[in-house]
């Protein structure tokens, strides 16, 4: 388990979005091994949980370049009109959304699948925790893992306005106009993953908890784009401190 704390880590500094499937499955093993009486199967699963783990170290950079290819591929073949998707956006997100699909459309589509199978997965855990104590804390562990990959998108979109600054400039629009449709943007894309984990919540909980933690949820969002945008090389630590530290004081004022 240590062990793939550590390689989660690592996988999360150097952005390998392939990491989450094989992290996902390692764990996904792994709970399955240490949950069943000690025989040759939990043996087998604990075996092949840390061969994922010594293949992410080998074959990391292979696997994220040939992952993102077939992405890539899959989605210019399934949506070849995708830029007519974004019409009913306003003109800002319209152009934002186009950026997102043009430059990195693999990695927006598996950032999209990560945020809500991991809100459906901390539905499922609260479900199985049968909403006590513990479901809580999961949920605000889960806004935290959900704000940190969806606060990627700045680093993508600080990217597209770059080669066009300008061309933003000498627009009659306010200073900070961009910065402002940007965390508008992301907060949007992360609204859709807290509606899905905030529905069963809203009939088990309290509504004035939810309220508060979907406002804090946000408030970290429009935060994250400070270390992202500005923090360099260091930019993903930085959020995963920030991160933890929102999730820190969110189940103190909780509890």
């Amino acid at each position: 388990m240590t062990g793939l704390v550590l390689l989660a880590e690592l996988a999360a500094l150097e952005r390998q979005l392939a990491a989450l499937l094989i992290f996902g499955l390692a764990d996904a093993l792994l709970s399955w091994s240490l949950s069943r009486p000690v025989d040759p199967a939990s043996w087998l699963a604990l075996s092949g949980t840390m061969l994922m783990g010594a293949s992410f170290l080998v074959l990391r950079h292979p696997l994220q370049t040939s992952l993102q290819t077939w992405v890539r591929r899959r989605v210019t073949q399934l949506f070849p009109g995708g830029r007519r998707l974004f019409s009913f956006l306003p003109p800002a997100w319209r152009i934002q959304a186009q950026a997102l699909w043009v430059r990195h459309p693999g990695g927006t589509v598996l950032r999209t699948a990560s945020v809500f199978a991991l809100a459906l997965a901390v539905d499922w855990l609260m479900q199985k925790f049968a909403f006590d104590a513990r479901a809580l804390p999961t949920a605000i562990l889960g806004m935290a893992a959900i704000a940190l990959i969806a606060s990627g998108l700045y680093r993508i979109l600080q990217s597209a306005h770059r080669p066009v600054q300008p061309y933003l400039h000498a627009l009659p629009l306010p200073k900070r106009f961009w910065a402002l449709q940007d965390m508008a943007f992301v907060a949007a894309f992360g609204a859709l993953p807290l509606t899905v984990l905030l529905a069963p919540m809203l009939i088990h909980l309290n509504a004035p908890v939810d309220t508060t933690l979907a406002l804090a949820y946000f408030a970290l969002l429009a935060l994250l784009r400070l270390p992202l945008v500005y923090g360099g090389r260091q930019a993903v630590l930085l959020g995963v401190i920030l991160t933890g530290t929102w999730s820190g004081a969110a189940m103190a004022v909780v509890r």
